[in-house]
């Protein structure tokens, strides 16, 4: 009956009627894209970020450079001033696991339309990575430099500023732990997965190293200085053993 009121379900795929009135599968038309060996949804994310009262619009894209792909989100605001990248990472932090969470927020005073008046992905600007949107500075020290080199083959760029953070230019969890990882194996160090999550900047980073390198050094002489007075020990007992023989 046309009259009665019915419920639809929306399921987000895309059919077709046969003939004889039966629905023919075709496709989905979620927005659905494999990052890491995750099955993520774009649009789910979208959907969480709208929720947000200080936002008006959203829409999540991948973003892909030197074949390492990363989710960003471009926002506009319903107020004018600019809304603070960590304010949107700790509250997606509370909704999503990491791995959902865009790597960068691109607040944007609207989001590019095509002719219907659908949004045009192909138009949205390109994300700014690395030093490239703050104050640069170069790696110095060969410590620097070889973790720098470190960080930039883990998130996929070659300009590395001892200003970056880890988070914000494209990391994650998995890619965390083997930053780590290939940091411990060069440097011969142990040194906590916590830390990269505890600190903000490169620079950061490279100061916790050094004070752990600096105390392994520490480590080793202490060890050395005290295998050199077990030898003495040892040299002065025989001496001491020599001598009284002697005189017997």
């Amino acid at each position: 009956d046309s009259n009665e009121e019915q419920e639809l379900y929306k399921t987000g795929d895309i059919v077709r009627y046969l003939p004889n009135g039966n629905l023919e599968y075709i496709d989905r038309i979620d927005q659905q894209v494999k990052l890491r060996g995750f099955r993520i949804e774009l649009g789910e994310i979208e959907s969480i970020l709208s929720n947000h009262d200080a936002i008006s619009s959203v829409v999540v894209n991948v973003y892909e450079e030197n074949e390492n792909k990363k989710l960003i989100a471009y926002v506009v605001p319903k107020y004018k001033h600019m809304m603070q990248w960590d304010f949107l990472y700790e509250y997606m932090k509370k909704h999503v696991p990491d791995y959902m969470i865009p790597a960068k927020f691109v607040v944007l005073e609207e989001l590019p339309l095509t002719p219907n008046g659908k949004i045009d992905r192909r138009r949205l600007p390109k994300p700014i990575f690395s030093g490239d949107d703050q104050k640069f500075v170069e790696p110095i020290t060969d410590l620097e430099k070889e973790i720098a080199m470190i960080w930039g083959e883990v998130l996929g760029y070659k300009k590395v500023s001892m200003k970056d953070n880890f988070f914000k230019s494209g990391g994650e969890s998995l890619l965390a732990t083997k930053f780590i990882s290939l940091v411990r194996n060069k440097l011969k160090i142990e040194l906590p997965l916590k830390i990269i999550f505890e600190v903000t900047t490169l620079e950061e980073f490279v100061l916790i190293v050094k004070q752990e390198l600096e105390l392994e050094q520490d480590k080793e002489l202490m060890d050395l200085l005290k295998d050199l007075e077990d030898t003495d020990e040892m040299m002065s007992d025989k001496a001491l053993s020599i001598l009284i023989n002697h005189q017997e």
